[in-house]
């Protein structure tokens, strides 16, 4: 894939674009197709301990770092769950808007 990649900059001809693209996509399949690959033999071949060890590789690694947040707005109740209405929350609650005021002559 390099020296196809190498020959093309070199050249800068369309036909070794082509055959840089069709190495690269089948480079990257290949390795697509090996991950795969050793993944089915590690689950056909696990035992005892290896269950806990696939449980480890699939379980859901996201973890919410900001609770659900209660704030006032308006004189009413209400809870921030999604993060663009948490960030929302904060903005309304710790940047209330200044007093107006006439303009001065």
């Amino acid at each position: 894939m390099s020296s196809k990649f190498r020959i093309w900059k070199r050249h800068r001809i369309l036909e070794d674009w082509k055959e840089y693209k069709d190495s690269r996509n089948q480079y990257y399949s290949e390795i697509k197709a090996a991950k795969a690959n050793m993944w089915n033999n590690f689950l056909e071949n696990a035992k005892n301990k290896d269950f806990f060890k696939t449980f480890a590789y699939t379980k859901n690694k996201r973890v919410e770092r900001l609770p659900i947040i209660e704030f006032q707005e308006d004189d009413v109740d209400k809870k921030a769950i999604t993060f663009g209405e948490k960030c929302q929350a904060f903005l309304k609650t710790l940047f209330k808007s200044p007093p107006e005021s006439e303009p001065p002559n």
